[in-house]
């Protein structure tokens, strides 16, 4: 491992305490534009305490779909969902900033998926299918791209200052 990573993978550092949908919406449109594009977009957010963290992935789906009778639709759907991780004081604080840019997202993005696939699925129009990532890749492309936003907390999330 290079010296400016730090190994995450010790489970007696960070526990999942829940995984909850923190807001979800759909919208559909008549279009302009007769193409047929899809476009996909992840945002990471996380408040990072001495002793836990919160991770928010964002998920935003827009979808432009021609039909039959030669209109055009456009879908957008967004959703947030939140991660609750518990850490020992003791974590360093770039094993924490680390977890929270890569590992949460490992761990919240498969219940994101399900949603979404689940939610778009009943819709009864066709969605691309989502995919299934490599969350090291992502979350190194949403950091190069600043769409990783960490904020550092010097106090317990139970005793704010």
């Amino acid at each position: 491992m290079p010296a400016n990573q730090v190994n995450t993978n010790d489970q007696s550092i960070f526990k999942s305490e829940s995984i909850n949908l923190i807001h979800s919406s759909f919208k559909q449109n008549d279009a302009e534009s007769k193409k047929s594009t899809a476009r996909f977009e992840f945002s990471i957010s996380a408040d990072v305490y001495t002793d836990f963290i919160v991770s928010k992935l964002t998920v935003k789906l827009r979808n432009q779909i021609a039909l039959e009778n030669h209109q055009t639709i456009v879908q957008s759907f967004e959703c947030c969902f939140a991660g609750y991780f518990s850490t020992s004081p003791t974590a360093p604080e770039d094993a924490r900033i680390n977890f929270a840019k890569i590992n949460s997202l490992s761990i919240i993005w498969p219940y994101a998926r399900e949603y979404i696939s689940d939610t778009l699925r009943r819709t009864g129009i066709p969605f691309p299918i989502l995919p299934i990532i490599n969350p090291q890749v992502v979350a190194e492309k949403l950091d190069q791209e600043d769409l990783v936003h960490i904020q550092m907390y010097d106090h317990s999330f139970k005793d704010p200052a």
